[in-house]
C-alpha cells in the first residue's frame, strides 16, 4: 500500500524537512499531604491568483529558540515564530461541487502506488478552500519531498492563495504550516469530510474504524491528526509490546515506598496524586514512555493520561461510572486533537475528551459517561 511506509512508529512529523518544499506548479507564490504514605512507580519501561501571504514580524532581541514577535500591539494571529497568518480565504457553504468530488474520488480511489502528485494537485483546481482540511490530512502520511507531497502543497496553495514558503515553520514541516493556517482561519469542513478522512485513516490502521462509526460523536474531525504511532489495543495487564507499534499503557505498575525510592533523583519531576490516605508519585520519565497508567490508589480505580506534547498529566476516576458500565480501560489511540492525545476505552472503543473526561463517541457517549478528575500535582 502507498501509505503503509508512513507507519514507522516514529512520533516525528513525516512531512518534516530541512529544505522548503514547494512544487514547481505552485501559484506565485502540590506534594502529598502529611500522614500519607508516598510511593513511587518503579516499573522499568518495556490555478488561482495567489493572495498576498502572511508576514513575519520584525525581529526583536530574543533568547535562542524564543519567538521574535513584533512588539507592537496587534490583533493578528501569529505562530510561535512570529509569522502573521494572512486573512482567511472566503469559503462557500453547502455541498462540494461535482468537479471537486470527482477530483477527491480520483485520489481516494487510488491510494496505492499508482497515485501521482499530479492527481493530488488536481484537487487544487477547485475554488473551495474547505478542501484544505483533507489535503492536510493526506499530506500527513506522504513521504516528505516526494512528488505526492509536492502535489498536496500545490493543491493547498491553489485552494487558499497562500505561499507556504512565506511561513518559517514550513521550512521544517509544510504539514504543520498547512494545519496551523487552517486552525488559525477556522475554516468549516465540507459535507462528507469525516467520511473521506475515515477512508484515509483506516487504510493506515483499520482499528480506528470504530471511532468514525458513531455519526453522533462529539468530535471535531478537523482538529484530529495522526500522532505518528498506531493504536494501543492490548487488553488490561498485557505485558507484551504492541504488535505494530504503539505507546503502551502501563497497567497496575509495581511501586516502591518513599524510603526505597533512592533509584529516582530527588530533583526528578513526578506527578503526585493523593486519594484517601494513599499517595503516589509517578515519575515523568516513565510517563513519557507509557503516556497512560491504569492503577488502583486509595481504593479507587484511576486512569492517568500524560500528553508529552502538552506537558500535562491528568487523573480520572474510572470507577465512577453508571451502573451496568464496566470500568473503562484507558488506552492511547495514536491520534491527536489539536496536539493533545486522544484516549479511548479499550472495551467499548469509546473516545474520551482528554481535557474533560467526557465520553464523546461510542457506547459510553450514549450512556453519558463523564469521568471525574482527581488532583495531580507536578513536583519533585
Amino acid at each position: 500500500m502507498l501509505l503503509a511506509a508512513a507507519c514507522s512508529g516514529s512520533t516525528t512529523d513525516p512531512t518534516a524537512t530541512d529544505a522548503p518544499a514547494a512544487p514547481a506548479d505552485t501559484p506565485a507564490s502540590e506534594a502529598p499531604g502529611d500522614g500519607t504514605t508516598a510511593t513511587a512507580t518503579s516499573t522499568t519501561p518495556t490555478g488561482s491568483t495567489a493572495r498576498t501571504g502572511g508576514t513575519a514580524a520584525p525581529p526583536t532581541t530574543a533568547a535562542p529558540g524564543e519567538a521574535q514577535l513584533d512588539p507592537r500591539e496587534t490583533s493578528a494571529l501569529r505562530n510561535h515564530l512570529g509569522f502573521e497568518f494572512p486573512p482567511a480565504p472566503a469559503a462557500p457553504g453547502g455541498q462540494l461541487a461535482p468537479a471537486a468530488i470527482s477530483n477527491l474520488d480520483a485520489v481516494w480511489n487510488n491510494l496505492s502506488p499508482e497515485l501521482t502528485g499530479a492527481m493530488v494537485a488536481q484537487i487544487g483546481h477547485n475554488p473551495d478552500p474547505r478542501l484544505g482540511w483533507i489535503v492536510s490530512d493526506l499530506l500527513r502520511f506522504l513521504p516528505p519531498g516526494s512528488d505526492l507531497a509536492f502535489g498536496a502543497i500545490s493543491a493547498f496553495e491553489r485552494l487558499t492563495g497562500v505561499r507556504l514558503a512565506d511561513d518559517p515553520v514550513a521550512q521544517r514541516s509544510p504539514w504543520q504550516s498547512m494545519t496551523d493556517h487552517l486552525i488559525a482561519w477556522n475554516l468549516p469542513a465540507f459535507e462528507g469530510y469525516a467520511d473521506y478522512k475515515a477512508r484515509l485513516f483506516t487504510q493506515i490502521d483499520n482499528r480506528w474504524q470504530p471511532f468514525f462509526d458513531d455519526q453522533q460523536a462529539d468530535i471535531d474531525w478537523r482538529w484530529v491528526s495522526w500522532g505518528g504511532v498506531l493504536i494501543d489495543d492490548r487488553p488490561l495487564g498485557d505485558p507484551n509490546p504492541c504488535r505494530r507499534g504503539c505507546i503502551p499503557a502501563l497497567d497496575d505498575p509495581a511501586v516502591t515506598d518513599a524510603a526505597g525510592g533512592s533509584w529516582y533523583a530527588d530533583d526528578g519531576i513526578v506527578f503526585a496524586v493523593v486519594i484517601g490516605d494513599e499517595a503516589r508519585a509517578y515519575p515523568r520519565h516513565i510517563m513519557e514512555i507509557h503516556e497512560m497508567v491504569n492503577d488502583t490508589l486509595g481504593g479507587r480505580r484511576i486512569g492517568m493520561p500524560y500528553c508529552t506534547l502538552c506537558g500535562s498529566a491528568q487523573a480520572f476516576f474510572t470507577d465512577d461510572v453508571p451502573d451496568g458500565v464496566a470500568v473503562p480501560i484507558l488506552r492511547t489511540s495514536g491520534l491527536l486533537s489539536r496536539s493533545n492525545k486522544v484516549m479511548y476505552d479499550w472495551q467499548t472503543d469509546s473516545v474520551f475528551n482528554t481535557f474533560t473526561g467526557e465520553a464523546v463517541s461510542g457506547p459510553l457517549r450514549r450512556r453519558g459517561v463523564v469521568l471525574n478528575q482527581a488532583t495531580v500535582v507536578t513536583t519533585t
